[in-house]
């Protein structure tokens, strides 16, 4: 490659003559040679706010016309026609350490076998985060869309790359009916609303007040609550002013101990920000605590988070960056990483109120009557997570359809909706 980046250069738009894949983009050699483009180069090619990554080669016909030659698929993506002016961008790439996908839709089954043949299809390829990229399974084109890579920047896949495929989609990551609790939460659930009132001061803070006086990191106290987990990132995205960074524990332990810790430390770094950061850890206690499935990745991961927090919180360069984890309790970490976050909320136990609007979301009205009948659920479900609350429906359902040997037709009622909840508890239990 030629040492000096080039900056953007326009190409016009022109059918590709050849069955290339979509992440091969032709341009004729005396064209790339006057830009300064070489032949297996990485470029980016973008069309407004849509960006593909790929490889240039020569075409195949030589012209002097400045054009670019792209796969269908690639035209698609683009949304852009033949004759139309595209940007072309050299990057420079660095090998994948993750690369965390999901569909386009709404749903997709994840098995080991299905990992193995994305990666199989993604070795050698460049990626950026946000991009569509297409995997052709059984003649059918489905969709990825690039969540997240690291290490930040383009990256370029290899046999050693932890490759992540998550069953919801990005652009839909919740179902209607989740997304609506959610939402619930986020309005009526005073620790949720809490959390983000606090990191949206403090990534702008408010006229008159000293930005160094505000919390920079938050420890969100969930009980067993998986939902919650869920409720803070959303309220995290709803913000909209702010980069999200998100991890789970089990994207971290596919890595292994050694390269975890090395990932984690890149996570929680907000060297490369541009702009607001939001760091949010989720289930910290699986991944620093108690409930870490490796004692030794969970020292090395406590004393990453301390040192990482400790410069977040103390170092007063202008970032504005903000850390929130969540943890099932404060027994499961460390009395150290506890003391090193500047807030500590409580969300452990939803209020009556909220529990009563997540009910009225999820349970239709003619199920269960009316007011007295909703009351009756509210005082048996009370003390059921809230995700626990999520599956009622489906159970309540499940049982009128075995109790009345039909389908077609059915509707739960209020006997339904008792045993459906003695069968959440149960669960629970298990």
């Amino acid at each position: 490659m030629a040492g000096e980046e080039p900056k953007a250069i326009v190409f016009t738009v022109k059918h590709s003559p050849s069955r290339d894949p979509p992440k091969r983009f032709r341009a004729p050699l005396s064209v790339l040679k006057r830009v300064g483009l070489e032949p297996g180069d990485v470029v980016v090619v973008r069309k407004g706010r849509r960006a593909v990554s790929g490889t240039i080669w020569p075409a195949l016909d030589e012209t002097e016309e400045q054009v670019i030659y792209l796969p269908a698929i690639t035209r698609e993506l683009l949304e852009v026609a033949e004759g139309e002016e595209v940007e072309v961008e050299r990057v420079s790439v660095k090998p994948a350490k993750i690369v965390v996908l999901a569909p386009a839709g709404d749903y997709i089954e994840v098995d080991e076998g299905f990992l193995h043949y994305v990666k199989k299809k993604l070795v050698d390829k460049p990626l950026i985060a946000g991009e569509p990229v297409p995997v052709t399974v059984l003649d059918n084109v489905l969709y990825l869309k690039v969540l997240e890579v690291k290490p930040e920047g383009p990256v370029v896949v290899k046999r050693g790359s932890q490759v992540v495929v998550r069953t919801r989609g990005h652009s839909h990551p919740y179902t209607p009916k989740v997304e609506r609790v959610l939402r619930v939460l986020l309005e009526s659930e005073r620790s949720i609303r809490h959390v983000r009132e606090i990191v949206e001061s403090a990534l702008s803070p408010p006229q008159g007040l000293d930005p160094d006086d505000l919390p920079r990191s938050i420890l969100v106290v969930k009980g067993v609550d998986s939902l919650v987990d869920e409720a803070v990132v959303y309220a995290l995205h709803s913000i909209g002013i702010a980069n999200v960074r998100v991890i789970r524990p089990d994207s971290l332990f596919a890595l292994g101990s050694s390269e975890a810790v090395n990932s984690l430390w890149e996570f929680i770094s907000p060297s490369g920000a541009t702009g607001p950061l939001v760091i949010a850890v989720l289930d910290l206690d699986k991944i620093a605590g108690a409930e870490s499935p490796d004692p030794g990745l969970a020292r090395a991961a406590s004393a990453v988070l301390e040192h990482g927090l400790r410069a977040i919180n103390y170092t007063r360069d202008g970032l504005r960056t903000v850390v929130v984890a969540t943890v099932s309790s404060l027994d499961a970490i460390s009395r150290t990483l506890v003391a090193e976050f500047s807030l500590v909320v409580d969300a452990s136990r939803p209020s009556r109120s909220t529990i009563k609007e997540v009910l009225r979301e999820v349970i239709p009205l003619e199920w269960y009557g009316g007011e007295r009948g909703l009351e009756e659920i509210l005082g048996l479900a009370r003390m059921l997570p809230l995700a626990s609350i999520l599956k009622i429906p489906l159970l309540a359902l499940n049982h009128a359809i075995l109790r009345g040997g039909r389908v077609e037709g059915v509707r739960p009622g209020l006997d339904d909706i008792r045993w459906a909840i003695q069968e959440a508890i149960k669960q629970l239990s298990r």
